[in-house]
């Protein structure tokens, strides 16, 4: 397994990265801003580290010498050598995944600058899970991370290179189109107010998708695999075909559900449970698979329309699209197959 651990500076962790619009032609190609609105909006809340870090596109302007470092001074980012930086001077501000560990590619200064041990209890579980996330998405050498430092995410930004200086103007809304391309995202909570359609949709999964699936596998132990499921899915069953499924009433969200972790809720619950169904079905005798018919569901979830829709969105459809028709035709098939 790959390290986590935090390397000694080298300029050729920067100097490798690819060029701007090089790495944004990847970062296109790849998707990644799907990665990043949804796997990786999900992982950053879910470790809680959102307040202290975000998602960069790797890329670099210019080249700098063995014996330099690019550090951040306000909105200008240029090369200082290291015998002017004294001691502390200087704090990470963004790494990248290299096969031997992570490494830091720029840094900041300022007595206010914010600095996070990586390699803390914390956030070495996070980084060891977003290499993964990472490398299986194909993005290792597209998307770092970088520390957030005060103000930043409370304004836009438009960077560009003059000589050997990369400089940020900030500004509320950039400029779009040409070459501009967003190079850098943090994640925030969203609080869904209590009373609105997304509210009663979350309510729905909590109060009924979620028991369903953690206590299905038991009833069919105690069944012995043959246990239609009439009762559990209740008007979900023979008797109507395509039966209206009401939405379960909504519950006190006097604590804030956020979108990305109703996100992370549905793929623990709703794919774990799929992708485990048919090996106990098999285990018991059962004759009914449901892999080739659940994972057309799937694969059609992932490869809808690339410009993707608010979490919340994403996750109402998935639930009325996937979660109910499954268990709306669920019992039918049971019962087809003599379960």
């Amino acid at each position: 397994m790959a390290s986590s651990t935090i390397l000694p500076y080298s300029s050729t962790h920067y100097n490798t990265l690819p060029e701007f619009f090089t790495a944004k032609e990847t970062f296109k190609a790849k998707n990644a801003s799907k990665t990043i609105d949804i796997t990786l909006a999900s992982l950053f809340l879910r470790h809680k580290v959102h307040h202290n870090l975000g998602v960069q596109m790797l890329h670099t302007h210019f080249t700098i010498g063995d014996d330099e470092r690019l550090v951040g001074i306000g909105a200008v980012a240029v090369p200082i050598e290291l015998d002017i930086i004294v001691g502390s001077a200087i704090k990470p501000l963004v790494y990248r995944f290299v096969p031997t560990g992570v490494a830091v590619c720029e840094w900041t200064q300022g007595n206010d600058a914010n600095e996070v041990d990586l390699s803390s209890p914390q956030y070495a579980a996070f980084m060891a899970e977003l290499r993964i996330v990472l490398d299986e998405a194909g993005l290792i050498d597209v998307l770092g991370i970088f520390v957030r430092q005060p103000g930043d995410g409370k304004m836009k930004g438009v960077e560009f290179t003059a000589g050997r200086a990369n400089i940020t103007l900030h500004k509320d809304e950039p400029t779009e189109g040409g070459n501009s391309v967003e190079a850098s995202w943090v994640f925030m909570e969203k609080t869904v107010q209590p009373g609105d359609a997304t509210t009663r949709t979350m309510s729905a999964c909590n109060s009924w998708c979620q028991p369903f699936v953690g206590n299905h596998s038991s009833r069919h132990k105690e069944k012995g695999g043959r246990y239609s499921l009439d009762r559990e899915t209740q008007g979900a069953s023979l008797k109507d075909p395509n039966p209206p499924v009401e939405l379960a009433a909504p519950i006190d969200t006097s604590d804030a559900i956020t979108a990305t972790e109703v996100m992370a809720a549905r793929k623990s619950w709703s794919q774990e449970f799929v992708g485990n169904h048919s090996s106990r079905h098999q285990e018991k005798g059962g004759r009914s698979a449901l892999e080739a018919e659940m994972q057309g569901d799937l694969d059609e979830d992932e490869d809808e329309d690339e410009e993707l829709v608010e979490p919340v969105t994403q996750v109402m459809a998935v639930c009325t699209a996937w979660c109910r028709e499954f268990v709306g035709n669920h019992s039918s098939r049971h019962k087809e197959k003599g379960g």
